[in-house]
């Protein structure tokens, strides 16, 4: 057995579909997560009219992304542990098939604990804070293309 090699990307690769759906579910909470802005708008307006049925439709979103984000997170702890269970298995096998020494083993066991750690944990706030950057962009552009074009731009100007 071949040591696995330790890139992000190999890794993904090799364990896509459930990396796939952990990035769907946070796909689906940030996309309830962007919706928020819009139904409180339109909440406020209907309250402005005495019609407070309208608040349902926040509390709905509220629920949807506790309920998604429970989930999500439950499902992300069960597929990178199983990703690094696997990993450092067969790391393991063929570390100590080729007689390699405690130490070695150790600190190549320790970088499939590091990379599983990254996917789970950081993964997701790198992916909320793109989808956030760019679904906030999309919206604005939605409602008005020069506020974009000025906001791009104060935003470039301010590297």
């Amino acid at each position: 057995m071949e040591v696995v090699p330790l890139r992000l990307g190999t890794i993904v690769l090799r364990f896509r579909w459930p990396v796939a759906g952990t990035l769907a579910l946070l796909l689906v909470e940030n996309l309830l997560l962007l919706s928020i802005p819009l139904v409180l708008g339109w909440v406020i307006d209907a309250l402005l009219v005495e019609f407070y049925h309208s608040l349902l439709g926040l509390v709905i979103i509220f629920v949807a992304l506790t309920v998604i984000g429970v989930a999500r997170r439950f499902y992300d702890t069960r597929v990178y542990t199983g990703i690094y269970r696997q990993l450092s298995r067969q790391t393991a096998q063929s570390l100590w098939q080729k007689g390699e020494s405690v130490s070695v083993a150790d600190s190549r066991l320790e970088m499939v604990a590091e990379f599983t750690q990254f996917l789970e944990r950081e993964l997701a706030g790198i992916s909320t804070a793109i989808f956030g950057f760019f679904g906030t962009l999309i919206i604005l552009a939605l409602f008005d293309w020069r506020l974009t074009l000025v906001a791009t731009v104060a935003m470039l100007l301010s590297f």
